[in-house]
């Protein structure tokens, strides 16, 4: 079939288009594209996408078909017609069926199923242990044979860090990805809502950061400031003595990760940090979106005044290092 798509706003990441533009499809593949298109074979369908995005189709990484064992909340069909109603060519459903889906053969029957019932693509992805027990890993390599993408616990985290590293091991050597529900289950503690003072005095019980910072430990100094000393020592060697070689935090987010970072900055590094803090806040994205200064489309931003704090600090440090050089 030759399909006529008029007036869309084709969207391609590939080629960087983004236009109202015209495109023509041959054979189910995309022939031309262009304003004013008029194909000299015959055209079977003329779709006006006035107003309507034209673009590749969306891949969904994390989806629930329910099926075997749950297909009165959803199966194959119902979950993957929505995806398509929604732009969704390509699904990966997670493995928390009943059966779980922990080896190959029950990655096969998903893959037949949505291959006869299916109108768009679904992969299925293989559970990281037998059932999800967390007790014996599954039969992962089989099942990346059989063609998962990808091997997860879905809703859970394997607590036993010695299996959970064979899996991680694996899954590395084959070249999939681990996708990973970062919560230490025996901290959550029949907590329903994210930990806080407001949750606290409505009587709720919280879950707090630390069930998924005692999975995923991070240690930001190591990340964000190794080298940062040597940067500092050669802008210092090769710029203007008078330059203030400093650092600036920005897109700051008061939390106790980062706070522990500055003050290891201040602590460990012989290198000045400038008082002023950029916070993190969305009118930044947005002024790099339409490439328009900060200061202009969003002046009234928390990061605007800090970006204005900020520079009052470095020209009054400007003016008293001018000062002390002249004397």
């Amino acid at each position: 079939m030759n399909i006529l798509i008029r007036n869309g706003r084709i969207i391609d990441p590939a080629t960087k288009t983004d236009e109202i533009s015209d495109l023509y499809i041959e054979g189910g593949k995309v022939k031309k594209t262009g304003k004013g298109l008029k194909p000299k074979d015959k055209t079977d369908k003329v779709i006006d996408a006035s107003g309507c995005y034209v673009m590749p189709g969306l891949i969904d990484l994390h989806v629930h078909l329910r099926d075997p064992g749950l297909t009165y909340k959803e199966d194959i069909v119902s979950g993957s017609k929505a995806a398509a109603r929604g732009g969704f060519t390509t699904i990966l459903a997670m493995p928390n069926t009943k059966p779980v889906i922990d080896s190959a053969d029950r990655v096969k029957y998903v893959q037949n199923k949505a291959k006869e019932l299916s109108p768009i693509h679904v992969m299925q992805i293989g559970a990281i242990t037998k059932g999800q027990s967390g007790e014996e890993l599954a039969d992962i390599e089989e099942m990346i044979e059989q063609g998962v993408p990808a091997i997860s616990e879905d809703g859970k985290s394997v607590m036993n860090s010695g299996l959970y590293r064979k899996a991680m091991k694996i899954a590395k050597s084959l070249n999939i990805p681990v996708l990973a529900h970062c919560e230490d289950i025996n901290m959550v503690e029949g907590g329903v809502v994210n930990a806080d003072k407001d949750m606290a005095a409505k009587g709720w019980k919280g879950i707090t950061n630390a069930v998924e910072d005692v999975i995923i430990p991070l240690n930001p100094d190591v990340f964000s400031t190794d080298g940062l000393g040597t940067t500092l020592d050669v802008i210092r060697e090769f710029c203007d003595k008078r330059v203030h070689a400093g650092c600036l935090f920005t897109a700051f987010y008061k939390n106790r990760e980062t706070v522990e970072l500055v003050q290891n900055v201040m602590n460990t590094m012989d290198v000045m940090v400038y008082g002023n803090l950029i916070r993190r806040c969305g009118a930044v994205s947005h002024s790099l979106k339409v490439r328009k200064p900060l200061a202009k489309c969003a002046s009234k931003s928390t990061a605007a005044m800090d970006y204005r704090d900020f520079t009052d600090e470095y020209l009054e440090r400007e003016d008293k290092s001018w000062h002390c050089s002249r004397t």
